[in-house]
């Protein structure tokens, strides 16, 4: 348990005695109820950051605290690693690691890792707004069809490229953008002290190793005083290794650091895609984000 969880415990602790030894100064003889304390977590900075990726043993260790108390035999063996007291805080808040962290204004941009998923176990997370923590893969999971690729012109010529394997029934469509699957493209300022923060996510179709070579662009939007204004829907476009050419799609921007870490996690072995069947005219093409930690 880290240093700030434990305070907040024995406060609670003491709260407690005190509302007990004063309860007859209440009417009825009844203890006065104590206010819940409401916890703000702190601003998240570099300190945070385990980079256990980097500490096999310690990953392994990791691996088999899975199942109950699982919280708790983690932190120990953070402790025991040396990890610093923000690192665990941050694990206790979160149930994952902060393996990059990215300074980006009065915001910030990490990269997680949580260790007890099946999949998809390298997500982002936009850091020290309000919320806290805001992840791009729950956005998009949550946003529905207002966040939907079927919405965008481009789609029906995407669709015809791309039609559903014969034993798909339904009822959903059979290309989505996959919300585990993403790159940070940038960051910016379109209006007044606020931040947009556009991720370009995988068009699948139908499962998450058919991809299709092109990307859903989604922004999220922040004010001036952090607080999430929600996610935008901005447009398709096409990846270098986009499997067929789709007119209307624009070239995919290049993409910024950092991007998630590759995993250590058997379950994260990527498949190469193949390279595309037909070549449109020269465009700047698409890159990979750089690996280089903040």
């Amino acid at each position: 348990m880290g240093a700030r969880t434990a305070g907040i415990a024995v406060w609670a602790t003491l709260t407690l005695l005190a509302a007990a030894a004063c309860g007859s100064g209440s009417s009825g003889g009844q203890p006065t109820p104590s206010p819940t304390p409401v916890v703000t977590p702190g601003p998240v900075t570099s300190d945070a950051v385990f980079d256990i990726l980097n500490q096999s043993d310690v990953l392994k260790q990791v691996l088999a605290c899975a199942g109950a108390d699982q919280t708790a035999c983690v932190e120990q063996i953070m402790h025991q690693a040396g990890a610093s007291e923000a690192a665990i805080d941050f694990y206790g808040e979160t149930e994952s690691f902060l393996s990059r962290f990215q300074p980006l204004g009065p915001m910030a941009l990490g990269s997680v890792l949580f260790p007890f998923r099946a999949g998809g176990n390298n997500q982002y997370v936009m850091l020290d707004g309000d919320p806290a923590f805001v992840y791009p893969e729950q956005e998009l999971e949550r946003g529905g069809d207002a966040l939907g690729i079927q919405q965008d012109s481009a789609y029906p010529a995407l669709a015809t490229a791309f039609p559903p394997p014969p034993d798909f029934a339904g009822p959903v469509p059979n290309l989505l953008a996959f919300p585990a699957d993403d790159l940070f493209e940038s960051v910016s300022n379109p209006f007044d002290g606020g931040q947009r923060f556009i991720f370009q996510f995988n068009v699948v179709n139908v499962c998450e190793a058919c991809a299709t070579g092109y990307f859903a662009r989604i922004a999220f939007d922040f004010d001036a005083s952090g607080v999430y204004l929600g996610p935008t829907y901005l447009s398709l476009c096409r990846g270098r290794h986009a499997h067929s050419f789709v007119g209307g799609i624009a070239i995919c921007p290049i993409t910024a650091a950092p991007e998630p870490v590759p995993s250590l996690l058997a379950t994260e072995t990527p498949t190469p895609s193949p390279q595309p069947t037909e070549t449109p005219t020269p465009s700047p093409q698409r890159t990979e984000s750089p690996t280089a930690t903040p």
